[in-house]
Parts: C-alpha cells; structure tokens; sequence
C-alpha cells in the first residue's frame, strides 16, 4: 500500500519536513474525504485545519495542517492554504477540518472562509474542489450542500 505524505512548515518557514502516514487514497466523494479526515483528525480536542494535496487523478499526494485552534475556531489565511500546495505543485486541494463540539454543521464563519479560499484558488489556478468537516460520526461536505461551485 502506498503511503502519502505530511507536510510541515518549520517555524523557520524555510525547510519543508516531511512524516509518513499509513494510508494513501483516491478520493472521488466527501464520504471519501470524511474517511481520511476522520483518521487524521476527528478526535482532535480542538479545531484542527488541514489540506490535502492532489494530483491530476484525485489522489492525495500529501497533507498540511494549516491552522489549529481552541475548541470552537481556527483561524487560517489563504495564503497559509494554498502556499504549500504552489510548492509541492498540486493540481488542486480540498480542506478539512473539524468540529469538536461533535456537529458538523458549519458557521458563519466556515462559509466565509469556504469562499475566500475558493477564491484564492480561482486565482492560483489550484481549485478548491472541497470543504468538509468532520465530527466522530458524521460529516459536511460544502460542495455538496451547493456552498462551493465546481471547479
């Protein structure tokens, strides 16, 4: 089985560390990319934002934590989102991130946030082809709940 790669800035910001995780996936649904986020981050006690990386195929080729919070918010900039994805040239990106409340509903402010990030990678030329969180049990897709346009 194949292994996918974390990616970690460095507070220095100017090395690129890399740790193996033992799963590597095509991801084609948000029940897909609920299954791998829930590994990595469902039981987090605190909001915890990644992006996964893909290929030309769907495959995730890596993933970055880009933001970690307190229990209710984790405050992220597009250019944290998208900055290692230009790097590691990705053909395009979904974020995850969690909800530790155990409701995948999302606020106000995910809304928000969904479209600034679509945005910032209208520009980029990296489509955001998703924005799912997770909880325990469940999960919230917002391309599939019509927040977030196909690419």
């Amino acid at each position: 089985m194949r292994t996918i790669q974390k990616l970690e800035l460095r507070v220095t910001r100017t090395k690129l560390g890399t740790a193996k995780t033992s799963f590597a996936r095509i991801v084609t649904t948000s029940v897909d990319v609920a299954a791998v986020a829930r590994e990595l981050i469902a039981d987090a006690s605190q909001e915890v934002m990644l992006t996964l990386l893909l290929d030309a195929r769907n495959r995730i080729v890596a993933y970055t934590e880009v933001a970690r919070g307190p229990l209710t918010a984790a405050c992220v900039h597009r250019r944290e989102v998208f900055r290692v994805a230009v790097q590691q040239g990705a053909v395009s990106i979904i974020v995850v991130h969690n909800h530790p409340s155990n409701d995948a509903t999302p606020s106000e402010s995910d809304l928000a946030m969904t479209a600034e990030l679509a945005s910032g990678g209208k520009v980029l030329g990296i489509p955001m082809l998703d924005h799912v969180i997770v909880t325990l049990d469940a999960h919230h897709s917002l391309r599939d709940a019509g927040w977030l346009a196909a690419p």
